[in-house]
């Protein structure tokens, strides 16, 4: 089963505000451990040489990316809200008597599951914000250490373009 694209721009990603949450490591590589590792977890089968931690960073910060969106696009959602119109309509459609009572029962189940679910996520949305802060710390990290091995690799070329003299 493929997952849908969010169509969010990537400017209303959300990773700012969340401190409470940050992950602390022994050392910069115990935290490159940690993060090569999790890549292989959700992004299981990506091809790069294991010396070059960069690729596998990089495929790391888009998958993170993308469950930042997806956790904060349920967060954003006002899950409780239209559950009054939706109650007052299917009532309608239950007192509506051409209609089969089987079929009104059906739908009337249905419904109340819907509502139930909704209900869930509305109660719910405290453990979504704080997985989004989590998200959200694992995604800052990883862009700090995508930044200094950037910027690593560029100082390297730079010396190996300067002459010796």
């Amino acid at each position: 089963m493929k997952i849908k694209k969010i169509a969010v721009p990537e400017s209303a990603l959300v990773v700012e505000g969340f401190t409470e949450y940050r992950p602390v490591f022994e050392s910069k590589e115990a935290m490159v451990a940690y993060y090569m590792q999790m890549n292989e977890f959700v992004n299981y089968g990506l091809q790069a040489p294991l010396a070059q931690e960069l690729p596998y960073m990089v495929g790391l910060i888009r998958k993170l990316k993308q469950f930042l969106l997806l956790i904060q696009q349920l967060d954003e959602c006002r899950w409780g809200e239209g559950v009054v119109e939706i109650q007052k309509a299917c009532a309608a459609y239950a007192m509506n008597e051409s209609i089969n009572v089987d079929k009104r029962m059906k739908v009337n189940e249905s419904v109340g599951k819907h509502i139930a679910f909704l209900m869930d996520m509305a109660a719910h949305r405290g453990i979504l914000k704080q997985l989004h802060g989590i998200a959200a710390a694992h995604y800052k990290n990883v862009m700090e250490l995508i930044e200094e091995r950037v910027a690593q690799e560029a100082a390297s070329e730079a010396e190996e373009e300067q002459p010796e003299g």
